[in-house]
Parts: structure tokens; C-alpha cells; sequence
């Protein structure tokens, strides 16, 4: 008989540094119950390179939050933006990007859960590669230069 390794993965737990992999970054609208705008945020989708790990979703929220242009974020998520900025510069010689460059991107976060149990949030550790603003045939652009979807 053959015992299996499959581990049913697990929560992060909280305040646990874990390297993650960003596969989504979609801008999101909540409604209330009467129709209106509750609130508008960037949800980050983000699969853990530890696979026992489950892959999780946090938001990023606008300092607006009903700002249609999605353009006013908040100073977490601002502050992890100008991060990956100087990193791009820095490793890739890349002064501008498009924001779904990020999709594809590694990096270390430290998660934290709420008391009222919401998505949790997530403070930027250590970032690790943006793949995307890696050169290629592309021109010598990256991945993403005028490419309107990422899979």
C-alpha cells in the first residue's frame, strides 16, 4: 500500500510571512442593498509557493471608496505600489508599467486577519521578481507592453 502525500491545504495562518505569486488584480464594486456603492477596492488573488498553503484574495481599497475611476487608492495599497515602483527601476531600469505588469509578480507578505473576519490584509515584506518587466523578443519590452489581458 502506497500512502499518499496530498495535505489538504491549509489557511495562512495569521501574522505568517508567506511567499505568494499575484495572479489577479481586478478592480471590484460592492453594492449596498438599496443599489448604491458601498465600496470600491482592487482585489489581489495570491497563490502561495508553498502549495499546503491555500490560495487567498485581500482587497485594496480606495481612499474613495466610491471613485468609479478606481485611480484614488489607499496608502497600503499606495505605499506597496510605489514599492514594486522602485524595484522596477532598480532591477528592470523601468520608470513606468501598466498595473496588470504586477500579475505574475513574487513576493514575500505578512498576512493578518480581521476580527471581523474578512479577506485578510497583507503588508509587503520583501518583493522577489516582476516577470513581466523582464526583457524578451518583445522589443525589448516586457511580457505585458500593450497587452489589455493576463491569464
Amino acid at each position: 500500500m502506497k500512502i499518499g502525500k496530498n495535505v489538504t491545504p491549509r489557511l495562512v495562518n495569521d501574522k505568517e510571512p508567506v511567499a505568494v505569486k499575484l495572479v489577479s488584480l481586478d478592480p471590484y464594486t460592492q453594492m449596498n442593498s438599496f443599489g448604491e456603492v458601498a465600496w470600491r477596492a482592487y482585489i489581489l488573488e495570491l497563490v502561495p509557493e508553498d502549495t499546503t498553503i491555500r490560495p487567498f484574495k485581500t482587497r485594496m481599497y480606495l481612499v474613495d471608496k466610491t471613485d468609479a475611476s478606481f485611480e484614488k487608492i489607499d496608502d497600503r495599497f499606495l505605499a506597496m505600489i510605489e514599492r514594486f515602483n522602485d524595484f522596477a527601476a532598480e532591477q528592470y531600469g523601468k520608470e513606468e508599467y501598466d498595473i496588470t505588469d504586477l500579475i505574475g509578480s513574487t513576493f514575500v507578505v505578512e498576512v493578518t486577519y480581521s476580527k471581523a473576519g474578512h479577506l485578510p490584509y497583507i503588508n509587503l515584506i520583501k518583493i522577489n521578481s516582476m516577470p513581466a518587466l523582464e526583457d524578451n523578443d518583445n522589443n525589448g519590452h516586457g511580457l505585458g507592453y500593450l497587452v489589455t489581458e493576463h491569464e
